[in-house]
């Protein structure tokens, strides 16, 4: 019995095998640094898991298979093997009878990349709050998120309702005449919707639009706000740098060629 159970991997050759998943994971979605805090995990110890010194915690490891989509086999399968453990958003398309055709890549608006992401904030008013957005493709899919920054939940919402994760992650759509989107806020449960169309004038990266949140009506609070992206040219180090910035703007300090669109009626 125990020439048997002697007979499997050794504890090295399994943590190797996370280690090297959790790689290629992070090269494909971005720093170390910024998916360590997206996953509320302390970096040191991200570190170890990426360098097979450490395995994670049942708990740690679940949110870790959450945030890139796989299952708990990438503990001990490589992930050329495996599949992702959630359905494809072209089949989940099929499967509802929906037009798939909005899923197809359009080369000529929104090109994947960084966003400043100008909005009219839902639950404050009297300012404009910036954060950042990142448009990916992937096998054809379109995929978006955004991240805010921590002080918006610090400041302006009661702690016990801040959401572990600031990310919020989704699908972009291609329209007839723009880009819709579809965003939901980690495990709050809350849906964002959007719709962008290019804002033709002298600065071609800009893409006015609205958005709308899945809130109860509340006195004084919004449902639908305006918004504009803002296409920049920047790595993940400075993309980085940007969310560190301050998020709170005077509508009068905003450049008017995105001031008039958030403004608008």
């Amino acid at each position: 019995m125990n020439k048997v159970l002697n007979a499997g991997r050794p504890a090295s050759a399994i943590r190797s095998v996370f280690s090297e998943n959790l790689k290629q994971l992070c090269d494909r979605d971005g720093t170390v640094t910024d998916i360590a805090r997206q996953l509320g995990i302390n970096r040191a110890q991200f570190v170890r898991y990426l360098n097979g010194e450490s395995s994670p915690r049942p708990e740690i490891l679940d949110t870790i298979c959450r945030y890139f989509g796989y299952d708990a086999r990438i503990l001990l399968e490589p992930l050329s093997n495996l599949g992702q453990a959630q359905p494809s958003v072209s089949e989940a398309f099929s499967v509802a009878g929906m037009d798939e055709d909005v899923l197809i890549h359009d080369t000529t608006g929104l090109p994947d990349g960084f966003y400043k992401y100008w909005k009219v904030p839902f639950t404050f008013k009297g300012s404009v709050y910036v954060t950042l957005s990142h448009v990916k493709t992937i096998e054809g899919v379109r995929y978006i998120k955004t991240i805010d920054h921590r002080s918006f939940y610090r400041d302006k919402v009661v702690g016990q309702y801040a959401y572990r994760l600031r990310r919020c992650d989704g699908w972009l759509f291609s329209q007839r005449h723009g880009h819709s989107f579809l965003l939901t806020y980690g495990r709050n449960r809350t849906t964002i919707y959007g719709y962008l169309e290019h804002a033709h004038g002298f600065n071609s990266h800009l893409y006015a639009g609205f958005t709308a949140i899945s809130n109860p009506q509340k006195h004084g609070v919004r449902r639908v706000s305006n918004i504009v992206f803002e296409k920049l040219d920047i790595t993940w180090q400075q993309a980085l740098a940007f969310a560190r910035q301050d998020p709170n703007w005077k509508f009068e300090d905003v450049h008017p060629s995105i001031r008039e669109h958030l403004e608008a009626d």
